[in-house]
């Protein structure tokens, strides 16, 4: 898809930490913030659409909630980003390094799990994918 993924020093990052089917294929990257704050990592974007849904709790700290949002990158792609608690809108434009939203311990973290900011560069026209979720 061409997209240059920005992560800023300081933060650590992961491909294959998970069982998830988007980490098994490659598809996915796991951000982790130290301030705990997700941060816009490409460019620029729209954002289309922003869910809050249940999700199963695998650890006492957890959130029995999760948080999606699809932020358009490309003319046929989108970014999708998991596990922050969104402070954007649909229709907001955002730019390199402007907030998302503060980063929750989704109910789909394994307990050994550091809170992190999920993301996929997926189709426009499949942005959901939700195996193994």
């Amino acid at each position: 898809m061409g997209f240059k993924l920005k992560i800023p020093n300081g933060c650590w990052f992961s491909f294959f930490n998970s069982p998830y089917p988007s980490h098994r294929s490659s598809s996915a990257i796991d951000i982790y913030y130290p301030e705990g704050e997700g941060l816009m990592p490409i460019d620029e974007g729209i954002v289309l659409e922003v869910e809050k849904f249940e999700c199963p709790v695998r650890r006492a700290d957890a959130s029995p909630f999760d948080y999606l949002t699809l932020i358009r990158v490309g003319e046929d792609v989108v970014l999708k980003i998991l596990h922050v608690k969104p402070n954007v809108k649909p229709g907001e434009k955002l730019h390199l390094g402007d907030p998302i939203g503060k980063i929750i311990v989704s109910g789909f973290l394994s307990p050994w799990s550091n809170i992190h900011m999920h993301l996929e560069f997926r189709s426009l026209h499949d942005p959901y994918r939700a195996l193994g979720g």
